[in-house]
């Protein structure tokens, strides 16, 4: 190793071994790794935790106070957890607790070593809501998870959206010898909607609540003196009225709904209501900003109050959608419901309980609660049978007896009579645990969720184990999985002692040689499997993504009847490929294959591939383990055409403003859809808070709150949205905190105003591992930010906190911490901006680096751009101690180079004498917003919105218009208005720059006639010798055609577009060269076939080509397309059908949109692909093929759906081929099947492949194929049998069967879906027996 890695390395150990220090989490959950097999559990102590250790209360404190005050239970030791063991704060924990025993308590800080120590000793351990991820029950302990109520809103699987919220909760309960449930419901809730059936082998233990046993105390009087005592102001002699608001938040760091709306509802309660004790109890998320209110302190109900001691002294409660409800049953006394956001709520969030079933009134304004309040007696003699009947089935065993009963089943062992042991259902079954990798958009997601829907759940208990992940794309894959599937999550720091790191990382770089090895870490691997899945022995495990060694590993410790892994490709070629300049799957792909000789059965795609990895990968298979078994396939069903109409409604929270006095506004959502209106006048200084949003009939509402109070809804038109982050406050701060390693931007104030990167000030990954100096602290609708003051400057910044661990309160640094700070010699920018947008050109060779110069030596990497006179576009700049850098795209990669090496440049486009337009401010601005207004038209629009809105996006292209009162007009629609306005098309321009220095070589001298301006009847003349470059264009209605702004040779300006296809212009592709690290390629040669020559046929009986359209022509609609004998017919859906040479004046819609012009109409015959956009996918040769046909058949267009590495070389190599303005890139789409219904022809270029379901796909929607010849296509196509396969993999080969399918037509067979299921099916059961 040289000076220069070993140098690295320690100053990584360094910085490792510094977080250590200052990580109490790190520490507790190191010490808990290591001692974890070692420890021994002690049966005489108790461990309880209650809401992570904030609180000494619910049916732990239950427990604790019966198991410390009965003589039989004095063996134990008494364990709590806490947050803070400051005296202030123990001396709070206490509140619930008798004085008598108390001293029986033995306090441990939570994320200590004593809490790991702790942890490890406790046989009993209770909570009421979950322990930390890497926390796992020892076999000797007995976890008991008391939970924290009856289930109202929707738990578990029933929450809508992704469901990595739910892991460590189900992980738990999984873990639990006993949950303890209420009743029934709640039983079911567990064991059904968390999908603890199938797997669980505890005992749902249902015999009431524990806590509502202190409903029943009589603590009343000590319970009000520490009410009074705590600042509460009381009226002993008057009812207390106890208002509960839940937590209706979708994350913990940020509670939603305004603690000023709870302080006016008490107001007006109080107003109505003079003659009772007004009191509120928040949700423990809340308190901590509710304390800090200074109107709600007379009423507001200390954190650390016991719920169920407040409800022994509460008179009347009002609740919206708080469980505490049904505890409050108890007491027969009367219940008001206050669910002013009950539309909001129950859309999205969900209920388990009808509103005819609830005991009380249901209100939506407080004023309708405060006139309740004045005749609570009527109430509950309105609601006596329904509060009798919701209270026999949510609290039918709690008589105040439930602890004892509780205590005697789980510590003495006794079955009493009272308490239900329900085990899970369904343990019978046959279990199986797949792994289906990562669930990106890949053809293995789209395999492993087909599979989903066609397993046998009658049979077989399903889990599929993924990745903790909350990218959007990967929630909406898992959305798709078969709603019987149980997910769980690989989540947390893996349960690895140091050592056993090492050795992990060796054998997952090196492999092994055999299982027997001593090397690699089993015990470590089983205690993970412990941590994940509570020794439950699942009796098959599959790797069904097939590249994951560290998922193989895992299954090879767990117990099990069969190990299967998949093998969904040509492994070894795939190990093989260069992406970006490296072997990218060769390390884990090597491991994994020498971790074969553990399984059962490797089972590929399909026989084709079976054969060529059984050949391929023989040092490591052996004959028997092989087997093939085809993907499966979710066949096509009816859409819901009124799915899109459906309401969605939204939590959606954020400050904004009237835009007029009177409004029309909606009382419910029901008024909406009835157009049930009442007209609310606004003032100006009222204050409006956005609490909801609803799309209903492709319209925008906003639910309001007016002066902090809940209104009704209005359309978008009315309202100004702000979107600023809310700040609810900020408090300085005199703390030392350590920068994590993060990624994320400093900011000048923690607003963080929507999408609007004004605010940045820096990047905080210069902080990495560096001490800062926090000055001051924020909380905000986003969670809470630290202020902290950047080294070196006394400049300050904002930082998301849970970037920075604070350590101690001072406000200097101790001697080591200065000294870390000068050694690791950390700096940020002193200016930063990424809202830049600079054109520029380099006069000469210049050298480029990874990072601004000035901040950090580490990783410094370098690079030459060597064009000059081509114009570059930078996109942030960089002030440093060492001057002004800028950063700009080169080739795959973002760079930087210094502002002296720059020559700028400012190109104004003239559109007329006087008015011109800036091209940097439409550079990378989608088509549709890059709108440019005359006069006419901006009069128009702002009478029309009495403003002129900064989101107007044109609707359907620039080359689609409508017609209005016999005048061709674009329709404009806002966003922020949601309402649309009509523009004549000659009073609106599109600046459309996606095709941005786009080169243009000239053969010999050519004459060229331009314009200055836009709008300018004089031309001038120029001789072109040397290059056009295009730098941007406009639609001419007139003449039906582009111009073109662009530079000719020297001279900037517009010309017509037929400039570009004269016979002596080129296109260039001016790209720097690819680095190494920026290159890829597949090494290995294709696995092709022979096949037999495809034969034209004349007359075939079947369509030899149907695809999607949307044509109108006069009154009638075709929707399809058929090629078929030679002729092109347009259908209807009537049955109408006409040949499309007929059509005379048809128009199509807007299917397809994108750079400025529709796709796949009617009269062009469209190509297909879908693919990641990688070497061996093979697109390169693909765009050679289809430059072939482009010559020939100009009406041919060619769509590429996909991603990847290759993308720019892609693009590159169609504007050199001339074909960029007929091949559309369209990136990763979410729904590739609606692309696929516009294809006239779906192609498959591949050079390897496993089982292509993109294949399989395009059968399915009875696409024609042209493929390569490679063994996987042939393995779903057939030779010649349900689509067109080359001869080879040349571009000369695939462009010949391109053409034929424009030219000619030949029969092929018709591919059975409902055959190659069963098949598929019968396969995968096989390999399960």
């Amino acid at each position: 190793m040289d000076l220069k890695k070993k140098v690295k390395r320690v100053a990584h150990i360094s910085e490792v071994a510094m977080t250590y220090r200052y990580s109490d989490l790190k520490k507790t959950r190191e010490y808990y790794i290591r001692h974890y097999d070692q420890a021994t559990v002690d049966d005489q102590v108790v461990l309880y935790e209650a809401r992570d250790g904030q609180s000494m209360t619910d049916s732990p404190l239950a427990i604790f106070r019966y198991l410390s005050s009965h003589a039989q239970y004095q063996y134990l030791q008494h364990v709590w957890v806490v947050t803070d063991d400051s005296p202030e704060n123990l001396a709070k924990m206490v509140a619930n607790v008798p004085s008598d025993v108390q001293s029986k308590i033995i306090w441990v800080k939570r994320n200590t070593i004593a809490y790991a120590k702790w942890l490890l000793k406790a046989k009993f351990l209770i909570t009421n809501s979950t322990f930390q991820s890497f926390w796992h029950k020892k076999p000797a302990q007995v976890y008991l998870n008391t939970w924290h109520g009856t289930p109202l809103k929707y738990m578990g699987y029933d929450i809508p959206g992704s469901k990595t919220s739910l892991k460590n909760v189900q992980r738990n309960l999984l873990m639990a010898n006993y949950i303890i449930s209420p009743n029934a419901h709640t039983s079911h809730v567990f064991l059904d909607r968390y999908k603890l059936n199938g797997l669980y082998q505890g005992e749902v233990l249902e015999g009431g609540y524990p806590r509502i046993d202190l409903t029943y105390a009589h603590e009343q009087k000590s319970t009000l003196a520490y009410l009074q005592q705590s600042g509460v102001q009381l009226d002993l002699t008057q009812l207390i009225v106890m208002y509960t608001p839940t937590w209706k938040g979708t994350s913990i760091t940020n509670p939603s709904g305004s603690i000023q709306q709870i302080y006016e509802e008490i107001k007006q309660l109080k107003q109505l209501n003079p003659d009772k004790n007004i009191l509120v109890k928040v949700h423990p998320y809340a308190y901590p900003l509710a304390k800090r209110h200074e109107g709600l302190r007379p009423y507001l109900v200390p954190d650390e109050m016991d719920a169920n001691l407040i409800l022994g002294i509460t008179d009347v409660l009002i609740t919206d959608y708080s469980s505490i409800f049904f505890d409050y049953l108890v007491t027969d006394k009367p219940v008001i419901f206050y669910a002013w956001d009950h539309e909001l709520y129950s859309s999205y969030r969900g209920m388990y309980f009808d509103d005819n079933e609830l005991p009380g009134p249901i209100l939506d304004d407080i004023e309708s609660v405060g006139h309740a309040l004045q005749h609570t007696n009527q109430i509950s003699e309105h609601y006596q049978h329904k509060y009798q009947q919701i209270k026999e089935k949510v609290v039918p065993y709690d008589d105040g007896q439930v602890t004892t009963r509780i205590v005697q089943t789980v510590f003495n062992q006794q079955t009493v009579s009272g308490v239900k042991h329900i085990p899970a259902s369904g343990l019978d079954k046959t279990k199986l645990l797949i792994y289906p990798g990562g669930m990106g958009n890949n053809g293995i997601t789209t395999s492993a969720i087909n599979l989903s829907h066609h397993i046998d759940y009658d049979k077989y208990d399903v889990t599929y184990l993924l990745w903790d992940n909350d990218n959007e794309e990967i929630i909406n894959n898992v959305a798709q999985l078969d709603e019987h599937v149980r997910i769980m999550y690989r989540f947390g720091v893996t349960a690895l002692t140091r050592p056993e790191h090492r050795q992990d990382r060796y054998v997952s770089e090196h492999g092994i040689k055999r299982w027997s090895d001593t090397n690699i870490p089993k015990i470590g691997y089983q205690r993970e499997a412990d941590r994940l899945f509570n020794s439950v022995q699942f009796d098959t495990l599959v790797d069904f993504s097939g590249y994951s060694f560290n998922g193989s590993k895992l299954f090879a410790v767990m117990p099990r009847k069969q190990l299967v892994v998949y093998q969904h490709n040509d492994l070894y070629t795939d190990s093989q490929k260069v992406i970006n300049g490296k072997q990218v799957h060769a390390k884990k792909l090597g491991a994994l294959f020498t971790l074969y000789q553990v399984f059962d059965k490797i089972v590929s795609v399909s026989e084709t591939l079976k054969q060529i990895n059984e050949k391929k990968l023989s040092e490591y298979v052996r004959p028997e383990q092989m087997v093939a078994v085809p993907n499966s396939l979710t066949l096509p069903t009816e859409v819901d055409q009124q799915a899109d109409n459906l309401p969605v409604i939204e939590d959606y929270q954020a400050a904004a403003t009237m835009r007029v006095q009177y409004v029309e506004m909606y009382m419910s959502l029901a008024d909406i859809a009835q157009g049930v209106t009442v007209i609310k006048a606004v003032n100006r200084n009222d204050h409006i808070r956005v609490l909801g949003r609803a799309r209903i009939n492709q319209q925008t509402f906003y639910k309001l709150a007016i002066n902090d109070l809940p209104s009704g809804w209005v359309a978008a038109k009315y309202v100004d949205v702000q979107e600023v982050n809310e700040l609810l406050y900020q408090e300085p701060a005199h703390q030392i905190g350590w920068v994590y390693n993060n990624k994320r931007r400093l900011f000048q104030t923690p607003y963080l105003k929507g999408e609007d990167t004004s605010d940045v000030i820096g990047q905080a990954k210069w902080l990495n591992h560096t001490f800062v100096k926090i000055v001051a602290q924020a909380e905000t609708g986003d969670g809470r930010y630290y202020q902290v003051q950047l080294p070196k400057s006394q400049q300050l910044a904002w930082l998301k906190a849970s970037s920075i661990l604070p350590m101690q309160s001072a406000s200097k640094f101790a001697f080591y911490q200065w000294l870390w700070n000068r050694m690791s010699n950390k700096v940020t920018e002193q200016v930063y901006n990424v809202g830049v947008k600079q054109l520029f050109m380099i006069n000469h060779e210049v050298v480029l680096t990874n990072q601004p110069l000035g901040l950090s030596k580490r990783g410094i990497k370098q690079r030459q751009l060597k064009t000059v006179n081509r114009l570059y576009l930078a996109t942030a700049f960089a002030q440093t101690t060492t001057g002004n850098y800028y950063r700009v795209k080169v080739g795959q990669k973002q760079w930087w180079l210094a502002e002296k090496d720059m020559n700028k440049q400012s190109i104004d486009v003239l559109l007329t004498n006087n008015y011109h337009v800036n091209l940097s401010d439409y550079l990378d601005v989608p088509v549709n917003q890059s709108l440019i207004f005359n006069r006419t038209s901006e009069q128009m629009i702002r009478l029309h919105f009495n403003t002129l809105p900064d989101d107007l996006v044109m609707v359907a292209g620039y080359r689609t218009t409508l017609l209005v009162d016999n005048q061709s007009v674009y329709q404009l629609y806002s966003e922020k208005f949601d309402e649309s306005v009509m523009v004549p098309v000659n009073e609106v321009f599109v600046l459309d720059t996606t095709h941005f220095d786009e080169v243009y070589a000239v053969s010999g001298d050519i004459m060229v006639a331009y314009q200055s301006m836009l709008l300018s009847q004089e031309q001038q003349q120029i001789v072109v010798t040397n290059h056009i470059v295009e730098l941007a264009r406009v639609w001419n209605w007139q003449t039906q055609a582009f111009m073109i702004y662009g530079q000719l040779d020297n001279q900037y300006g517009w010309f017509d577009e037929s400039v570009l296809t004269n016979d002596h212009m080129k296109p260039l592709s001016v790209q720097e060269k690819m680095l190494p690290d920026e290159q890829s390629g597949v090494k290995l040669a294709a696995d092709v076939l022979p096949v037999d020559e495809i034969q034209p046929v004349s007359k075939i009986d079947q369509p030899w080509i149907t695809r999607k359209i949307s044509v109108w022509d006069d009154d009638k609609h075709y929707t399809q397309l058929l090629r078929q004998n030679g002729q092109t017919i347009l259908l209807s859906d009537t049955g109408d059908a006409v040949l499309a040479a007929d059509v005379q004046q048809a128009v199509s819609d807007s299917l397809l949109y994108q750079n400025g012009r529709q796709w796949a109409t009617y009269s062009h015959f469209v190509f297909v692909a879908v693919g990641r956009l990688s070497p061996e996918k093979n697109q390169t040769m693909l765009l050679d093929a289809f430059a072939r046909v482009y010559a020939k058949h100009p009406e041919a267009e060619l769509i590429i759906i996909g991603d990847g590495v290759i993308r720019d070389e892609l693009e590159n190599k169609a504007m050199q081929l001339g074909i960029a303005n007929v091949v559309l890139f369209t990136g990763q789409v979410d729904n590739p099947a609606d692309y696929l219904a516009l294809a006239d022809v779906f192609v498959h270029p591949s050079l390897y492949e496993g089982q292509p379901m993109v294949l399989l796909e395009a059968l399915m929607q009875q696409r024609l194929i042209v493929a390569t010849n490679i063994a996987a296509n042939v393995g779903v196509i057939g030779n010649q049998e349900y689509g067109l396969v080359t001869q080879d993999v040349t571009a000369t080969s695939f462009a010949q069967l391109m053409l034929f399918t424009i030219e000619n037509q030949t029969k092929l067979e018709k591919f059975d879906i409902n055959v190659y299921q069963e098949q598929a099916r019968q396969a995968f059961n096989a390999i399960l027996k």
